[in-house]
């Protein structure tokens, strides 16, 4: 069976609930679809708990749109805490109120109310995610959002023939919301978590977790497009897929060139969009997924199943594949110098050669002195922090964007410093003294529209705590220009850019101890208007720039704001409703909604709900049409059972992981978050630029406040440029553990993938899974001051797969056929780990990370950092069988220290970097300290991959550049949720522009109140 074609065979080894929900659009509307955020009943890891969902499901719903589609989605919080949704990846041009981030650009959306945000997409094409953006609400509040192409356009490759989402999540057996708030009382590591997931489900190698392993059927000789998500807390995340070679086409919701590997390496907060061809003997493989080592990591391998289709004796146990270690530092190295733009005539590169304002940031684990009677159990008794060039980032007591757009005084300062306030051997161990203890302060960038920037990350090692960052830039795609480990040199490192075909990406993986430079064009602002106010100053609060390590969220961010020019009130463009096309996930097994899905040419489009799995024929597609763009994403716990253990985790729907998003690139979606949980959220739409309309891109206190318990917010979803893979996540402390979910952003409508198109397209999400509930991992290691406790397991696709106890019934399966091709869409939705992922027995050709197609990387494995994702080719042509596809941590070897970098303060490990709002060029990286001299003249400006997650090294750096052409406030922030919490992030203010589509739009009437 599959979504579109007969042949195609997705089989889920347990009870399967799949939901397709499709949107067929009038031409002068735009959609509305609600979402409530509800507590729902889960059972993970032999027990059972509520989690918070999106309407029930985890993953949460997949949201389907197509390349400039506009959707607005109305979230009904019905859980206990308030809540935003971030749109990860979706640049919301001119529209920041709609980005999601918690006290950024909005409030929560309190318990008990709503909130309508509006996503606008623009050039984003292939698999982006959306999630809550406040505190750890993500962790269940999530799901993929994926964008087609246009309608009339196509693929960059050869269109699959099936397409399949892959949420990589994280698991706690301990209530998420608890998790972190014990961590911030105490000032320590929050908890790990307890199992990784694959779209829900921890897989079999976990206890109580068999029956419940997501599964694939493949066809032999088809391939399928796998739209990959980590929406893990805080793990970079490998992930293979047995004896299968997997191709990635996008990265982000961009088309990068064609890369072939057996793995893929994707950080918290990207997506990847991978084709994976069903081409060896029938049997059945493990796609297994595991961390990039970190200083708190699961170490734990998450699986799902890839079954052939046909009659053969089937094996006692699938084959499973060959992971990188967990400190394979050149497995992860080599896997991220092969990723390239893709250039077509409806994808043109664009990176900046020149650029107006340069950044040196380092990114640095710290500490802040432990309140007076209180206990922390940080370093020397202080509660750790996290830091962007030594500033820890607050949280205001009313979001930035609205701040900023009236014009209010004392909630922000304008004065975050371009390079570091002290200058060190970033890379030493250990990294002690006056590099310690950072400050708190809520520090902003002005950016002039339409100016280019250069922001070269720069990884430390202070406290001996070096770990690679996935950072995330809200509203923005940017250009990954380079990257390399140790110090970055200004003279030497920039000569060794890639400036002719970078990856566009929205989140990128810092290495341990290295660098990583990004470049983008600040072009994203808001629509002029008053709200009445005479001379409104209306302003873009754009670009939250945040570390995507959910542990780290406290302090490690950064806003760019875009300056204010006061213009007379115009109107609102009329949109334009097409195409969308809504996945879900089931309850208990994960994904559920064209898991395999055939990429429709039909503009005719159907709604399917029920228990049992459903084909759509093209034929019968007309016959189940559904009126209306706005989907409904109710956030609320369900329980889930993983590990022998049940727990109620926080999801979207009652879905773990949450949705699939799907969309054609330059679509446009609604997603209306219900909070009907017990924490305040948010949803961030993790790589998604959201042009103009910073509004519903989601992070908590920077474009919002989060949607408190009760209310909800309907969040505009406004893809431009991405194409591929990304991924939707919360934004609220460690929520999004659960709460995420894969974006499959397809080609415009008429055009195609640059590859040849796969039999099926299989989203493979990584993340993790803590016995505990992981806001109360999140509580306790803010309160002791120390690290989380690390994961009980990882997942692919919500199950930990048959190597953890009780999981082996649900590992999560996938049927191929042999000789078929499948795009496997990577997401690495775990919280703080990298992880290498490969198929045993097969090739993974990388084609595309975070959104952006790459030139085509064949591997036998792939590493992807947290936030990051891949899209990779998967060819099934090994003899039938079963094969596994398993994922496993990266961690930088500590002996690495004298030739990695970050900075290593506390200790070195590679950083993911998501900048939202944007895709950035990433034109160069190294080891050691970054020379302003030395190493510009070795960028790429030719052809550096264009992302919107970038890991930093361990004791290197990593350069980028974009253009600051989408105004708003937009967040940059490690991707490891434990950075963020610390606060590893930061705000870019994008000032408006000249002229109507130069500013931003204005902020809906429903944005949550603080």
């Amino acid at each position: 069976m599959g979504c579109y074609k007969s042949s195609l065979v997705l089989e889920l080894l347990s009870i399967l609930l799949i939901q397709v929900f499709f949107v067929s659009l009038a031409s002068k509307n735009v959609s509305v679809i609600d979402w409530v955020i509800k507590e729902a009943n889960y059972t993970r890891l032999c027990s059972t708990k509520e989690i918070l969902t999106v309407n029930g499901l985890f993953p949460g719903p997949a949201l389907h749109l197509h390349a400039g589609d506009t959707l607005k989605v109305n979230v009904h919080n019905e859980g206990t805490y308030g809540i935003t949704i971030h749109w990860h990846g979706v640049k919301q041009p001119r529209n920041p109120w709609s980005d999601g981030p918690e006290y950024v650009t909005q409030c929560p959306i309190k318990a008990g109310k709503n909130f309508t945000y509006e996503i606008i997409l623009s050039n984003e094409v292939g698999t982006l995610w959306w999630h809550a953006h406040s505190d750890w609400s993500r962790a269940t509040v999530h799901g993929p959002l994926i964008v087609y192409p246009k309608v009339g356009s196509n693929y960059t490759f050869r269109k699959p023939d099936g397409e399949i989402p892959i949420i990589l999540g994280s698991w706690y057996k301990g209530d998420v919301m608890e998790i972190i708030t014990e961590a911030l009382s105490g000032g320590g590591e929050p908890n790990k978590s307890d199992a990784l997931t694959i779209n829900g489900q921890p897989g079999d190698l976990y206890n109580c977790s068999k029956p419940g392993t997501f599964k694939m059927v493949f066809d032999h000789g088809k391939t399928y497009l796998l739209r990959i998500i980590n929406a893990i807390m805080n793990e970079e995340m490998f992930l293979m897929v047995a004896n299968h070679t997997l191709t990635l086409v996008g990265t982000d919701g961009a088309y990068v060139k064609p890369v072939e590997s057996s793995y893929i390496v994707i950080t918290p907060g990207q997506t990847m969009d991978v084709l994976i061809t069903a081409d060896q003997s029938p049997n059945h493989y493990y796609m297994a997924a595991r961390a990039y080592y970190g200083v708190v990591y699961d170490n734990t391998t998450t699986t799902a199943i890839v079954k052939y289709s046909g009659k053969y004796s089937a094996p006692s146990s699938p084959i499973m594949p060959s992971l990188p270690d967990y400190n394979d530092t050149d497995a992860v190295t080599s896997f991220t110098n092969k990723l390239r733009f893709l250039e077509t005539k409806d994808h043109p590169i664009d990176v900046p050669k020149n650029v107006d304002r340069r950044f040196i940031i380092t990114i640095a684990l710290n500490t802040v002195a432990c309140p007076d009677g209180s206990t922390c159990v940080g370093p020397d008794g202080d509660k750790m922090a996290a830091s962007l060039n030594n500033i820890s980032f607050n949280h205001p007591e009313m979001d930035i964007l609205q701040a900023y757009y009236m014009g209010k005084e004392g909630y922000f300062t304008t004065d975050f410093p371009t390079t570091p306030l002290h200058v060190y051997n970033f890379t030493m161990d250990p990294m002690l003294g006056d590099y310690v203890t950072t400050t708190q302060g809520t520090n902003v960038t002005v950016l002039e529209f339409n100016s280019t920037v250069e922001i070269v990350f720069q990884g430390t090692n202070v406290l001996n705590a070096s770990e690679n960052h996935p950072m995330h830039l809200h509203g923005y795609s940017f250009y990954f220009v380079g990257s390399d480990f140790g110090n970055y040199s200004i003279k030497d490192d920039p000569k060794k850019y890639n400036l002719v075909d970078p990856p566009e990406v929205n989140t990128i993986g810092v290495p341990k101890n290295g660098w990583a430079a990004i470049r983008f064009r600040a072009d994203n602002p808001e629509e002029g208007g008053g709200h009445g106010v005479s001379n409104p100053c209306p302003l873009g609060k754009w670009k939250k720039a945040r570390c995507h390590r959910v542990k780290g969220l406290g302090g490690l961010r950064r806003l760019f704001l875009k300056e204010c020019l006061a213009f007379p009130s115009t109107k609102d463009e009329t949109p334009v409703e097409k195409e969308i096309r809504l996945g879900n996930f089931d309850n208990e097994t994960g994904l559920a909604g064209c898991n395999l899905v055939d990429p429709p040419d039909v503009h005719a489009t159907g709604l399917q709900l029920g228990s049992e799995v459903i084909t759509l024929a093209s034929s019968s597609i007309a016959k189940l049409v559904h009126r209306g763009n706005i989907i409904s994403w109710h956030v609320r716990e369900a329980p889930y059972t993983r590990l022998c253990h049940t727990k109620k985790i926080l999801t979207v729907n009652g879905q773990f992981p949450g949705p699939t998003l799907y969309a054609h690139k330059g679509e446009k979606l609604i997603v209306n978050v219900i909070n009907r949980g017990n924490y305040n959220i948010t949803i961030h739409w993790h790589g998604v630029k959201q042009p103009r309309y910073p509004w519903s891109d989601g992070p908590e206190y920077i474009t919002q406040c989060p949607i408190k318990p009760g209310g909800k917010f309907a969040q505009k979803v406004i893809f431009s440029a991405e194409e591929g893979t990304l991924w939707w996540h919360a934004h609220s402390d460690w929520s999004r553990a659960t709460v995420h979910g894969a974006i499959v952003v397809l080609p415009k409508k008429g055009t195609t993938y640059p590859f040849q198109k796969p039999y099926a397209e299989v989203p493979i999400v990584l993340a993790e899974w803590w016995k505990k509930d992981v806001m109360e991992v999140f509580e306790e290691f803010m309160a002791t001051g120390g690290d989380p406790n690390v994961s009980d397991a990882f997942t692919i696709n919500g199950q930990p797969g048959d190597l953890y106890p009780c999981s082996k019934q649900d590992t999560y399966k996938l049927t191929v056929q042999q000789g078929k091709t499948y795009l496997l869409r990577f997401v690495n939705a775990a919280m703080n780990i990298i992880l290498f992922l490969g198929i045993h027995k097969h090739n993974l050709t990388v084609v595309g990370s975070d959104a952006a197609y790459t030139k085509q990387l064949t591997r036998d494995y792939i590493v992807i950092a947290p936030g990051q994702t891949i899209d990779a080719l998967l060819r099934a042509d090994q003899p039938g069988g079963r094969y596994y596809l398993a994922a496993r941590a990266y961690s930088s070897p500590k002996t690495f220290e004298m030739v990695l970098q970050g900075t290593n303060v506390v200790t070195g490990i590679d950083h993911p970097m998501h900048l939202h709002g944007f895709s950035f060029y990433v034109v160069g990286w190294g080891f050691v300290n970054y020379d302003k001299f030395k190493d510009p003249q070795g960028y790429n400006l030719v052809d550096p991959p264009l992302r919107n997650t970038i890991m930093v090294p361990k004791n290197g750096w990593t350069a980028i550049r974009f253009k600051a052409a989408n105004p708003g406030v937009w967040f940059m922030h490690c991707h490891f949720e434990r950075h963020m919490t610390w606060g590893m992030e930061t705000v870019f203010i994008v000032k408006d522009g000249k002229g109507r589509n130069a500013r931003m739009r204005r902020p809906p009437a429903d944005m949550p109140p603080c």
